[in-house]
């Protein structure tokens, strides 16, 4: 019996990610921003091959991937992960998000779209949202302040 993933129980962190992306030099940036919030990077490819070969062996909770990449591009690699494990979300990262809106990305399995000119912060809430992950309050104290005077 295989053991229960992560990403199958919501409230078990922290999750397991793999990291795909040809840009040697922004892995390390993009792992260090998922290890800051708690995430488990348990392995990075530089291509679509490499992600299912890593897929396969890792089985991480997610998957964060590039779209254009050399060997297998980002649909190509999505649509052959989504048959190999169907219920692991499949986060696309581009610069390239205004070509693959015109493509129904969920038919690859791709649960979200980002584009890499949005930042990194619009990538963490869409991980948390996918796992459902609340995340805590940037500052709950000037929150409450704010909504306390509002009522006044």
């Amino acid at each position: 019996m295989e053991p229960r993933r992560a990403a199958d129980q919501p409230d078990v962190f922290p999750k397991r990610v793999l990291l795909v992306d040809d840009s040697p030099n922004f892995l390390p940036a993009l792992r260090a921003v998922l290890e800051t919030h708690g995430y488990v990077v348990c392995g990075e490819a530089g291509d679509g091959v490499a992600a299912i070969e890593q897929a396969r062996v890792l089985k991480p909770d997610l998957v964060v991937l590039d779209l254009a990449m050399p060997r297998l591009n980002g649909m190509e690699a999505a649509a052959v992960l989504k048959n190999l494990m169907p219920k692991m979300p499949i986060v696309m990262l581009t610069f390239h998000d205004d070509q693959i809106k015109a493509v129904p990305a969920s038919a690859f399995g791709i649960k979200a779209v980002i584009s890499k000119a949005d930042g990194m912060s619009k990538l963490i809430e869409c991980l948390d949202a996918l796992i459902g992950r609340v995340a805590p309050p940037v500052n709950s104290t000037s929150s409450e302040k704010k909504a306390s005077a509002s009522a006044d």
